[in-house]
């Protein structure tokens, strides 16, 4: 009988919290002290209502909130810039620089070999020094390779090294060092995307002939060793795939979290400019969420 009792007393509470808990409109509102500011000036937002959570689009670049979802970017200019130096070698001719947009990502040399690669070698400057000498580090300069893309068809780098066969009881090949390789993606509103480092490349290796000369991998430093090889060598680095167009979509700030009150907010600009401000008002619970939107545009005179 007692556990009847129980029974019958648990029944509702548990009815109950099966039930869903209706997640609340926010009620939230916002009001500048002003709709235009001078440049050093803080602009501060006054608040009415007070929503769980609430993040900030400052309207800037990057700031922005619709971008918040865009990953793509057409219209950029990628240009590229790479540090080689150049040690202790007697060959001619022996680098070169080239980039393909159908190469399959397969890095074998018959995958390499099916490929079209173009050769960009002589839009860059190269490292050189005298017969058996050790060269200086040189900048190539940052080189416009915008024309290089195809549509819908990521990019890839290779510097192929070729050594020819010593004549002699000593290589002829050369030591060559990569101390930076950066590629970027310049857009006509501002934005600029470090598309890769050196560091960040991903380079892969591909042995054609002699596998005693290779390419080494490491944070700080891409190079070529012949290993003292009196042999001909062909060695190529292949970059990953790059997809420049790619960008990361624009953030808000969230500036308040659920168990404290906010009742302004003040943001200090960095250059003068027409601003769209927008605020994010936000309840939520495990069951849901539901959000309302606020814009407003900010002058900022110089």
């Amino acid at each position: 009988m007692k556990f009847k009792y129980l029974f019958y007393l648990l029944l509702p509470l548990s009815f109950y919290s099966c039930q869903d808990t209706e997640v609340e409109a926010p009620t939230f509102d916002v009001k500048p002290t002003s709709l235009q500011y001078k440049l050093g000036d803080s602009v501060r937002f006054n608040f009415t209502g007070d929503p769980d959570f609430l993040t900030f689009y400052s309207g800037e670049i990057g700031k922005e909130y619709q971008n918040r979802d865009r990953v793509e970017l057409t219209g950029g200019k990628l240009e590229l810039e790479f540090e080689t130096q150049t040690l202790y070698g007697r060959d001619t001719d022996y680098i070169s620089l080239l980039a393909s947009t159908n190469f399959s990502g397969t890095y074998t040399p018959e995958e390499v070999t099916k490929a079209t690669w173009v050769d960009i070698s002589n839009r860059f400057t190269f490292a050189t020094a005298a017969p058996g000498a050790v060269g200086v580090r040189t900048m190539s300069g940052k080189v416009d390779v915008t024309d290089l893309l195809a549509n819908g068809q990521p990019i890839y780098f290779a510097y192929k090294y070729v050594g020819k066969a010593s004549t002699t009881t000593k290589t002829s090949q050369w030591l060559w060092r990569l101390y930076a390789f950066n590629v970027t993606n310049s857009f006509p509103n501002g934005n600029s995307t470090l598309v890769s480092t050196l560091a960040t490349t991903d380079w892969v290796s591909v042995d054609f002939a002699n596998p005693t000369s290779k390419w080494i991998y490491t944070s700080a430093l891409v190079y070529f060793n012949p290993f003292s090889t009196l042999d001909a060598s062909e060695e190529w680095a292949i970059s990953k795939p790059f997809n420049p167009n790619k960008v990361t979509p624009d953030r808000g700030v969230a500036i308040k979290e659920f168990s404290r009150r906010k009742s302004s907010h003040a943001y200090l600009y960095s250059k003068p400019g027409t601003y769209k401000v927008v605020f994010v008002a936000t309840n939520g619970t495990i069951d849901g969420q539901k959000s309302m939107v606020k814009e407003l545009e900010i002058t900022v005179l110089p």
